[in-house]
């Protein structure tokens, strides 16, 4: 008799139930610990972003600044790519295969490196921009003192 058939079919079976159960559980045990280590990685994202940008920052944005020159679209798209250059040098392969299988792909790692760096670049304008007004406005202030001043003496 031709036992061995079934018993072929219900080892194969039973063999591709516990495959798949197995590789659903490997999913969403990836899928945890993404999720509960998603504050570290957003971490080492934020840390390997502004060591890059502060030498990017320094070398490069403030060289246009001191020359009181605006950087055009062209030169700035160099920046960009040099910071995220850098910043995946900084990062490692580790790191970077681990921000990419989070962010889904490297172009979308990418991506989020872009943003954060308009941002970023954004936020200090703003600051310098705010800064200035202020020392502007402290300097006409202390002017009118002088001159209020010197009328009542």
């Amino acid at each position: 008799m031709n036992y061995w058939l079934p018993a072929l079919i219900i080892g194969t079976s039973i063999f591709l139930s516990v495959f798949t159960v197995g590789v659903i559980i490997s999913y969403f045990l990836r899928l945890y610990l993404f999720v509960n280590k998603y504050k570290n990685l957003i971490e080492i994202q934020e840390y390997y972003c502004g060591v890059a940008y502060e030498f990017v920052y320094k070398d490069q944005i403030l060289a246009f600044s001191a020359s009181g020159y605006n950087i055009n679209g062209d030169e700035l798209e160099s920046v960009k790519r040099n910071f995220i250059k850098l910043t995946m040098e900084l990062m490692g392969s580790n790191h970077v295969d681990l921000l990419s299988a989070f962010y889904g792909t490297e172009n979308a790692l990418t991506h989020n490196l872009v943003i954060w760096f308009s941002r970023k670049m954004d936020t200090d304008e703003i600051i310098d921009f705010v800064e200035k007004q202020k020392n502007v406005i402290e300097e006409q202030n202390s002017e009118l003192d002088e001159n209020v001043m010197g009328k009542k003496l």
